[in-house]
């Protein structure tokens, strides 16, 4: 997973304008920098190439799935032609 960059400086400014003193504000600041950083956040890439992932493995099961059809197909075909020769 990436990390997550904003501008701390910019965000402490904010909620100075906001009414926070700047002992809250870098409070404030410093507990979400914190959060980020232990946070497991998935970008939108991470999320692209997951869905990229299931969309091949679920071609894959596809392709996996059809193969195995024409081949009962198969058996069933070479079982019914041996029946028809009996009778």
């Amino acid at each position: 997973m990436a990390s997550l960059t904003f501008d701390t400086h910019r965000f402490v400014i904010s909620l100075q304008k906001s009414g926070f003193s700047t002992e809250q504000a870098e409070g404030i600041n410093n507990a979400l920098n914190e959060a980020l950083q232990t946070a497991d956040v998935a970008t939108k890439a991470d999320l692209q190439t997951a869905v990229s992932d299931i969309k091949a493995d679920a071609a894959d099961q596809r392709t996996k799935i059809v193969q195995w059809l024409a081949a009962l197909l198969i058996a069933q075909a070479a079982g019914i032609a041996a029946l028809v020769k009996l009778l």
